[in-house]
């Protein structure tokens, strides 16, 4: 009787779960009631063991492999984003907002303010902004060919930036092999493909629009006012100003916040940070706002408005004073240099009649010299540019993981050591904790010799492109070339002294946005050529 019950249920089984048969267009078999039923149970089934296995692992887990449970939740993300159907339209303007959103919260919000809800981990603000920009530029590329179209203009008015990006970001996936810890390596190169890789794309789309390329640049320019303003206020109250009034759902790490909110001095004085957790990346950003508030005084029509500008860029001394970090100062200083002799050559290339042009070029040379005279005599500013007696621990430190960053660079050249492996890798303590100065030695060390290449070469190409199209012609979007190649030679600058990736986001959206840049002044050359007949020559 047994064998013959067996027989039974199993061809009942084999049909419950047969797919209904389509007899004629629009008419299909009856699902009887025991099957419906039996895949209902089958399916809660499925998920509550599935839901069990994840939950289970999700407690033991440690947080560097929590990674593996998203990774099938993400790949079936990433296939229904694949199948959607192509639309006429795409969420371009929310894509819009969401940059500039992300942009402004990246600057102006402390990232070790997250939310903390109950039985979840620490989500930051920076990502609640992230995650939905790059699904709503992963929807735009997969449901609109006008989107994809548009995209791939942009990215082959320069191909050799796209490329340049692209083998950095196949050096970060190789590096990963020769990570003492592959599950954080592999955790930093999703993170870094999120914040750094898919930021680029989104901005070199959106900013496109001149006009939304504009209002990044004034939102950076009131985002790093505000935060200048914290820090003056900060120092004023010798101590992080949300100290003792943070909530509790946005207290991610007690030990963490007290070390981040604690107040830093050097030679007992206050070394404000603003939103920051370190002094020395708040110096970072204020640094990179240099050019922008340049930018708007050159271009403002107001005389008032200028007079207002030139006060505030004055006042930005002061607030590069607050952190004591010489980083922001000398980026100050690069930035008013560049900027200023590019924008006074460009007027003597292009208005022959006048006579700004010449004047303040022909006497730079004698400005720079006098300038390096002052810093090197003048022993309050030599100590704000070069540093001094305080600062002698940070310069022989930085001596000895230069000689020590050689054999361990050597040792692994061709792919590294992984995603911000770099500082274990390493293992220089000082301060007692393992730390890495150098940007340089930490791209060298995390990507090797060739990844090194790759990274620097990228923002050199980047640099000259700017250049070029900066000394061109005088208009909107030739100024805010200027802009860009002021920030990369600063960024590139500053990173010989500084490690932290805090701005890192803010520098590959400005990575788009000179792309943008670069598409609209081809489109333009291009206009130009073929009302004039001729061939269109691209200024590279």
């Amino acid at each position: 009787m047994l064998k013959q019950a067996s027989q039974k249920a199993l061809p009942f089984l084999i049909d419950a779960l047969r797919p209904a048969k389509q007899l004629l267009p629009e008419y299909t078999r009856q699902v009887p009631p025991a099957r419906a039923m039996l895949l209902q149970t089958f399916g809660v089934a499925a998920a509550a063991l599935l839901g069990a296995i994840y939950g289970h692992y999700f407690a033991k887990l440690p947080p560097d492999y929590l990674l593996v449970l998203l990774a099938p939740i993400s790949v079936v993300a990433l296939l229904v984003i694949w199948v959607l159907p192509d639309r006429d339209t795409a969420p371009t303007k929310a894509l819009s907002r969401l940059l500039l959103a992300f942009f402004g919260v990246s600057i102006a919000w402390p990232d070790y303010l997250a939310l903390q809800l109950p039985g979840l981990p620490w989500i930051s603000f920076r990502r609640l902004f992230l995650l939905p920009t790059i699904l709503v530029l992963l929807v735009c590329v997969s449901t609109n060919a006008a989107f994809r179209k548009d995209i791939r203009e942009t990215l082959n008015a320069e191909p050799l930036i796209w490329k340049f990006l692209a083998g950095f970001v196949a050096m970060q996936f190789l590096s990963i092999a020769g990570a003492p810890s592959p599950a954080a390596a592999l955790k930093n190169f999703v993170n870094y493909q999120l914040a750094w890789t898919g930021i680029f794309f989104a901005a070199a789309y959106v900013f496109r629009n001149i006009d939304i390329a504009q209002r990044f640049l004034k939102i950076f320019f009131m985002a790093t006012m505000m935060v200048g303003l914290i820090a003056i206020l900060e120092t004023m109250n010798v101590g992080v100003l949300w100290r003792d009034h943070v909530p509790s759902f946005l207290q991610v790490d007690l030990e963490t916040m007290t070390g981040t909110m604690s107040s830093a001095m050097r030679n007992g004085l206050y070394r404000a940070k603003s939103v920051y957790g370190q002094p020395l990346p708040f110096a970072e950003i204020m640094a990179y706002s240099t050019p922008v508030i340049l930018y708007f005084i050159f271009t403002a029509k107001n005389l008032w408005a200028k007079i207002v500008l030139v006060g505030l860029d004055l006042l930005l001394v002061y607030v590069l004073t607050l952190p004591q970090s010489r980083l922001g100062m000398i980026g100050y200083l690069i930035s008013h240099a560049l900027f200023i002799g590019v924008w006074s050559g460009r007027i003597w290339l292009r208005n022959k009649n006048s006579l700004m042009g010449p004047m303040i070029t022909l006497s730079y040379p004698l400005a720079v010299i006098a300038l390096a005279g002052a810093v090197m005599t003048v022993g309050p500013l030599r100590e704000k540019v070069m540093g001094g007696g305080d600062t002698l621990n940070s310069d022989q430190a930085r001596k000895q993981q230069k000689r020590s960053a050689r054999g361990v660079i050597l040792g692994n050249p061709v792919i590294g050591h992984g995603p911000r492996q770099a500082a274990n890798v390493l293992g220089f303590v000082a301060y007692g904790r393992v730390t890495l100065d150098n940007y340089f030695l930490w791209i060298a060390l995390d990507y090797g010799l060739i990844g090194f290449g790759i990274y620097y070469g990228l923002f050199l190409i980047v640099i000259h492109r700017m250049f070029m199209i900066s000394i061109r012609d005088i208009d909107r979007n030739n100024n805010m070339a200027l802009v860009a190649l002021t920030t990369f030679a600063s960024f590139v600058i500053i990173k010989a002294v500084l490690s932290e990736e805090d701005n890192h986001s803010m520098i590959f959206m400005m990575l788009g946005f000179a792309m943008a840049i670069i598409w609209r002044e081809k489109a333009k050359q291009t206009e130009e050529a073929t009302a004039t007949g001729q061939k269109p020559h691209f200024v590279r």
